[in-house]
């Protein structure tokens, strides 16, 4: 049989997710388990090789969470799992989940260092919202789509470096991210979504591929000569 993970009744700071309960390997932690959880400050899977699943907001509002690994083993990622982690400064996500859900690290202000790894083709809408502190983001060439806003109003980054493999930026993908001064967009861009770049006001550094759609509105406010 199977284990579900329904919530966190001890004490400790640091919640290590343990392989089995009762005899049954631990496969899902559930929607909600860890939500708005005050006390916990770390969160280790490496126990855990048969958890596959983590649950829709699971460990929404975990303000003392700073540091996060996502093992290869785990195989999905709900909604909204580690949003509203405030004081989440690095996460590394290591080969195994294909998608960053939409609102996955939404508001996740302290965030400041993404590894991601090559197994993830899509980053969902509002995933990175609001990272306030993240400087520099490199999407992996496994990646096709951006999702909308999905790194919108991150004040501070300045680099975006995409690679070969991007095809969707989605609409209000990078909105509002005021101090981007640099993104590089490979061949693989076919199109750029409504809004984009909306309000990058420091970016000059862009080269749009020749055959791209560009959406309505996807520069506005953006200061750059674009070439092609």
């Amino acid at each position: 049989g199977k284990a579900v993970i329904h919530g966190y009744d001890d004490r400790s700071s640091e919640a290590a997710i343990p392989q089995k309960l009762m005899g049954a390997d631990v496969a899902i932690i559930d929607d909600y388990a860890f939500f708005n959880d005050a006390v916990i400050t770390s969160v280790s899977f490496e126990d855990a090789t048969a958890l596959k699943t983590i649950g829709v907001n699971a460990f929404y509002g975990c303000g003392g969470l700073t540091s996060l690994t996502i093992p290869e083993w785990i195989e999905e990622i709900s909604f909204g799992a580690f949003q509203n982690c405030t004081s989440l400064e690095a996460l590394t996500v290591r080969d195994g989940i294909t998608q960053i859900p939409a609102q996955c690290f939404y508001g996740c202000v302290s965030l400041k260092q993404i590894a991601l790894s090559d197994s993830i083709t899509e980053i969902g809408e509002r995933a990175f919202f609001n990272s306030k502190h993240l400087v520099t983001v490199t999407i992996p060439e496994s990646v096709s789509r951006i999702g909308e806003s999905a790194f919108s109003v991150c004040p501070y980054l300045e680099k975006a470096f995409l690679s070969d493999g991007v095809a969707e930026i989605g609409d209000y993908a990078f909105h509002l991210c005021e101090n981007l001064q640099s993104v590089k967009l490979p061949g693989s861009v076919t199109a750029i979504g409504r809004y984009a770049f909306l309000g990058c006001y420091q970016l000059t550094d862009l080269t749009i591929p020749k055959n791209t759609a560009v959406g309505e509105g996807a520069f506005l406010q953006v200061p750059l000569q674009s070439g092609g």
